[in-house]
């Protein structure tokens, strides 16, 4: 069994086998796959008002990828990561007030290879920038993603596993799985459940959590509703300008770090 697949076993002390069993395949067909390409997007929701949060995407292993995520109207943000396969280009934290600071907008620039020789691959580049991403759950990107670490603190957060019946999501007949949510692996504060097509592939992922002064207060809370609808292209690969840099900002970049003393040489030639 490979790795990826005893992640999402590995310490399961409640569910159906069929669920565990959809889980695992869900995990590793994304995890085999080559490329991929598509839209995950988000609504966010507590019962007065809502947001919706977009994430584009597109990779080709081994090192070639981009993820937009941008939320519209008032307020609205757009950030961005891309490789090329040579030089990864990811935005900063967006700015935002903390404490009468504002984080740095300039954007960061990075090898794919890194000082040791080692080659990032899709999964190791996406682990650079996730951190940074607005919006900090996204299961199905993580999914689609399939760094290990990630797949790590999903299992930790899937307090329980179990079949939720049959359904349709966009014409397309599904299995719903899901179970108690675990946001720090102890107490439950809600409840997951993902849309699997016959194919193994996710259609919907829904969680809905519960917000309390409280840990673990059943009877004084806030229910959140996340819903991400996933549409995603498997196997599939783009046109390779989709990965080109903002040469533009990147030279700035560079030019931005030579001023400051850094040894600017990995980022040049060829």
């Amino acid at each position: 069994m490979s790795l990826i697949a005893t992640v999402a076993l590995a310490s399961v002390l409640r569910g159906d086998d069929q669920a565990v069993e959809m889980l695992s395949k869900v995990i590793l067909t994304y995890r085999n796959q080559v490329a991929a390409s598509g839209t995950v997007n988000l609504t966010i929701s507590d019962g007065r008002g809502s947001k919706e949060i977009k994430t584009e995407f597109a990779y080709e292993k081994p090192s070639l990828l981009f993820v937009t995520q941008s939320q519209t109207g008032p307020g609205g943000w757009t950030y961005k990561a891309a490789c090329d396969g040579r030089l990864v280009l990811y935005d900063a934290p967006l700015a935002r007030q903390v404490v009468g600071l504002r984080a740095d907008p300039t954007p960061i620039l990075d090898t794919v290879r890194r000082d040791d020789g080692y080659l990032r691959t899709v999964p190791d580049l996406f682990g650079l920038f996730r951190p940074l991403l607005p919006t900090a759950d996204n299961p199905p990107l993580d999914i689609a993603f399939s760094r290990k670490e990630h797949l790590e603190f999903l299992r930790n957060q899937w307090g329980s596993f179990q079949t939720e019946g049959k359904d349709k999501v966009n014409g397309n007949e599904v299995t719903w799985i899901g179970g108690d949510y675990k946001p720090v692996g102890t107490y439950v504060a809600g409840h997951w459940r993902m849309a699997v097509t016959p194919q193994f592939e996710i259609a919907k992922y829904e969680l809905r959590e519960r917000f309390s002064n409280r840990p673990g207060d059943a009877t004084n809370f806030v229910e959140v509703t996340y819903t991400f609808d996933v549409s995603i292209k498997l196997g599939e690969k783009v046109a390779r300008e989709k990965y080109d840099l903002d040469m533009a900002t990147v030279k700035k970049v560079i030019q931005d770090l030579k001023a400051n003393g850094k040894d600017v040489t990995k980022f040049l030639g060829g």
